[in-house]
């Protein structure tokens, strides 16, 4: 018959120790993917939009007020387009125009790329599709808004839309801002 030696108090403190250790990580693993996976996935639609200001003559102004001008006509289109009075209207033209979707939360910025008249308008949410028709609308609204003459301009500012996205967030690399 064989009879073990009692381990070493030391040892069996230890051997406790990592197995507590090795508990709280598996643990806390746990707990992540569960916060992970609980997130709805997020999608963003990207817009991108030109803005210019051309002088009679064809060529761009020149000089110090001519600079301010141009900065007081670029945040004036930052302000409408993330205003709520734009947005209202973008949820009332979703629901007129389509009005078999659900009314879902998207938060929209706009940014001006620096040095550039390009602006970069992204609308987040949950849903690919609304967000997507969201900011189609906002981007519509926005126009009229413009045409109607309630944004600062001159008779020879333009804006255009150059170009829209609307993907998962993550699939979204070459449209890093």
């Amino acid at each position: 018959r064989l009879t073990m030696k009692k381990p070493p108090l030391a040892l069996l403190f230890c051997l406790g120790v990592c197995l507590l250790d090795i508990l709280g990580a598996s643990i806390g693993v746990g707990v992540q993917a569960l916060r992970i996976t609980a997130k709805p996935q997020s999608f963003i639609s990207l817009a991108k939009l030109v803005a210019g200001e051309r002088t009679a003559g064809g060529s761009q102004g020149v000089g110090l007020p001519f600079q301010e001008h141009l900065k007081g006509f670029y945040g004036a289109i930052i302000e409408t387009i993330e205003s709520a009075e734009i947005r209202r209207r973008a949820r009332d033209r979703v629901r007129a125009l389509h009005p078999e979707l659900k009314e879902c939360e998207v938060e929209v910025q706009a940014s001006q790329n620096k040095g550039s008249a390009i602006f970069n308008i992204r609308a987040f949410g949950t849903e690919p599709h609304d967000i997507s028709v969201f900011l189609d609308a906002l981007l519509d609204e926005f126009m009229a808004f413009r045409s109607a003459g309630r944004i600062p301009q001159t008779d020879t500012a333009s804006v255009q839309i150059m170009a829209r996205a609307s993907s998962p967030v993550e699939d979204l690399q070459d449209w890093a801002f």
